[in-house]
């Protein structure tokens, strides 16, 4: 069983250094990354690049 890192991004400073950190720990196979919308976020925020 493989351990997956779930790091929750908010489009600041700090969540990007996080997941920064996480890929360079744990490469990207084991990290999954979320962003929860309470609505409040500044639009450029909301903006999902694929």
């Amino acid at each position: 069983m493989s351990l997956i890192n779930v790091i929750s991004l908010s489009g600041g400073k700090v969540s990007t250094a996080m997941a920064i950190f996480a890929l360079e720990e744990h490469g990207r196979d084991a990290c999954r990354f979320v962003f929860a919308d309470t609505g409040n976020e500044h639009e450029a925020s909301r903006r999902v690049r694929h």
